[in-house]
């Protein structure tokens, strides 16, 4: 058996919550919309955009601060920025964003139990969604 990594349960742990967040966003045939520019396609085509980025553990797995995004906003127009930051404002406004960003400024320590836990919970939400 191979040696658990926190890099690598890390990946682990990114994986798992892509797919939380893009079947939690799906409707009841699979199909999600992107948040910035409204492409619909199945949820295995999109992706989970972070509005504070991926690099801040603070809000790496908070999903007020995770949506989906196409591959062209989310890669390409390198998250699209301009049209995600006015969809959270209309969504959460200003008090709930400015606490967002207080989170990703904030120094968080995730051991490898944490994301083995993490990991454990979204596997249990993902198992009760329609597939």
């Amino acid at each position: 058996m191979r040696k658990v990594t926190l890099k690598g349960i890390k990946r682990k742990a990114d994986l798992i919550f892509s797919e939380y967040i893009r079947r939690l966003n799906s409707d009841s045939d699979g199909w999600c919309i992107c948040i910035t520019c409204g492409d619909i396609k199945p949820w295995k085509q999109q992706q989970n955009g972070h509005y504070f980025p991926r690099n801040r553990l603070g809000t790496r797995f908070h999903e007020d601060n995770c949506h989906v995004q196409c591959t062209a906003c989310n890669v390409f127009k390198r998250g699209n920025y301009t049209a995600y930051a006015a969809y959270m404002y209309r969504k959460y406004g200003s008090a709930k964003v400015e606490h967002l960003e207080h989170l990703s400024r904030q120094a968080l320590k995730l051991t490898i139990a944490d994301y083995q836990t993490m990991i454990a919970g979204w596997k249990q939400m993902i198992a009760k969604m329609k597939p």
